[in-house]
């Protein structure tokens, strides 16, 4: 087996699956500390991939969340999340009317 492989196959174990932070978060986002269906979670690096953490702590967020922090290292407070969260989710629903 070569390096790459067995080192793939390590990270694979090291590394939890987003159903697994899920769970371990009860299902509330890690940004925006509100409750969410696991449909709208997604996986939040708490170092951005963009600065080498790749395989950093990993977080459940929803995805809305997690795309309004992107790169940003500078935490925010929950209301920031909740309130762009809320008013996406706000003109998603205008739209569908």
């Amino acid at each position: 087996m070569s390096w790459s492989k067995r080192k793939r196959k390590w990270l694979a174990k090291k590394v939890k699956t987003l159903d697994q932070l899920f769970k371990d978060q009860s299902g509330i986002c890690a940004l925006c500390q509100q409750p969410m269906m696991r449909e709208e979670a997604s996986i939040d690096h708490l170092i951005p991939q963009k600065f080498g953490g790749i395989h950093s702590p990993l977080q459940a967020a929803h995805m809305i969340c997690n795309s309004f922090r992107g790169h940003d290292l500078e935490p925010k407070p929950p209301e920031y999340f909740l309130e762009n969260r809320l008013r996406i989710e706000h003109r998603r629903n205008i739209g569908n009317n």
